[in-house]
C-alpha cells in the first residue's frame, strides 16, 4: 500500500478544486459518480488496466506516481473550474481521430499540465516521458500538430503559386536575351519524369503550371502511404 494512493483521496482533492461541497451540493454524489466513470475510462483508454487490478478490498487505489496526472485528467475532463472540452470529448469518445486542430490543441495542453507537475517536483522526468509517450501514442498528437503545419505550407503553397493557375502554354513563351534572341522563358525537359531518380531542384523544372505542385505532392502522400502500408503489414506479422 506504501506505493499506492486511495482513488477516495483523490476525489476528494478534485472536489475541493472545483468547490465541490457535499453539505451545499445537490450534485456532490453525481459528480462523484462522474470522477470514478471518468477514472475507469483513463484506465481503459489511456492506461489499458483494468479498474481491478488496482482494487485492495473495497478500496480503488492508483500508484502514487501516477496519481497527480490522474487527478489533473479527471479536472480537465469534468465540468467546472478547469475543465477541456476536448479532454471531455476525448474521454467521451466523441473526438475524432482526423480533427487535428482538436487533438493539437488538447495534447499541447495535457503537455503544459505535465511540464507543470514536473516543475513542481510532483512527478519526475521518468515519469513525465512515459506518459508523454503514452499520450501521444494514443492522441497522435505529434502528428496531428505537423499536419497542421503541413496544412499551412499548402495554403502558402497555393497563394505563392496563384499566377500558375492559366490554361497558357508556358513552353511558348518567350523572351528577348542580352543578345536580341528570342528563347523560352521557361526550359522545360522533355524526358518523361520519374521522381526517384531526381532531386527537389530536378522536379521543379518540370513545375509550369500550378495544378502540377498539388499533382507531385500527391505523388509523394501516395508513395510514403504505399510504403507505411508496408511497414505496418511487417510489423503485424513480427507480432
Amino acid at each position: 500500500m506504501n506505493n499506492l494512493v486511495k482513488m477516495s483521496e483523490v476525489y476528494e482533492e478534485i472536489c475541493t478544486y472545483k468547490e465541490w461541497v457535499e453539505k451545499y451540493d445537490v450534485k456532490y454524489e453525481s459528480h462523484l459518480t462522474l470522477l470514478e466513470k471518468k477514472y475507469r475510462t483513463i484506465l481503459r483508454k489511456v492506461v489499458f488496466r483494468d479498474v481491478k487490478q488496482f482494487k485492495i478490498k473495497r478500496d480503488n487505489c492508483l500508484k502514487k506516481v501516477d496519481a497527480p496526472i490522474i487527478r489533473e485528467i479527471l479536472i480537465m475532463a469534468t465540468p467546472g473550474k478547469g475543465n477541456d472540452k476536448n479532454c471531455t470529448r476525448w474521454l467521451n469518445g466523441k473526438l475524432e481521430i482526423t480533427d487535428y486542430e482538436a487533438t493539437a490543441e488538447l495534447f499541447d495542453n495535457l503537455m503544459s499540465m505535465l511540464e507543470r507537475l514536473q516543475k513542481n517536483e510532483k512527478i519526475d522526468e521518468d515519469i513525465f516521458y512515459r506518459w508523454y509517450a503514452v499520450l501521444n501514442t494514443i492522441l497522435h498528437g505529434e502528428s496531428a500538430k505537423r499536419i497542421i503545419e503541413i496544412k499551412k505550407a499548402i495554403d502558402k503553397l497555393f497563394n505563392n503559386s496563384v499566377l500558375l493557375n492559366n490554361c497558357f502554354d508556358m513552353k511558348l513563351l518567350r523572351k528577348i536575351d542580352d543578345y536580341g534572341s528570342c528563347v523560352p522563358v521557361f526550359k522545360v525537359p522533355e524526358e518523361e519524369l520519374y521522381i526517384g531518380d531526381l532531386s527537389i531542384e530536378e522536379i521543379t523544372k518540370y513545375m509550369m503550371y500550378q495544378y502540377q505542385y498539388f499533382d507531385f505532392l500527391l505523388l509523394i502522400s501516395e508513395y510514403f502511404s504505399d510504403w507505411a502500408d508496408n511497414v505496418s503489414d511487417g510489423l503485424q506479422n513480427i507480432v
